[in-house]
């Protein structure tokens, strides 16, 4: 995480004089951060038995996808890629998109 204000880098020096002020320390700032302002996406995990690794999808991110050898990795890998994709509809001045409502049922057939 790069803290910016106004799409700025804020310096080092400045950062660290905010964070003594509000009386905290760079890893609660980094929970604060994704508590309070990162936007949150449901991500869909499915095993690919082609490809031997598990395939992630952002349902409310369309083409938004990545996969991994394992779950962890798939997470991981999903996670930069929604960065990216959010990054690119940032700098391109896009709205971005609100959370889909994914519902996930068994049905006999």
């Amino acid at each position: 995480m790069i803290p910016r204000h106004a799409r700025r880098i804020i310096p080092l020096g400045t950062l660290k004089a905010i964070l003594d002020g509000a009386g905290l320390n760079a890893e609660e700032l980094r929970v604060c951060w994704e508590e309070w302002v990162m936007r949150r996406y449901t991500v869909v995990l499915e095993f690919d038995r082609e490809a031997g690794a598990y395939s992630a999808v952002v349902p409310g991110l369309p083409g938004c996808t990545s996969m991994g050898d394992t779950v962890d990795e798939a997470l991981v890998n999903i996670r930069d890629a929604i960065g990216l994709y959010v990054g690119a509809m940032e700098e391109d001045g896009e709205t971005l998109p609100d959370e889909v409502q994914v519902i996930v049922a068994t049905v006999a057939a």
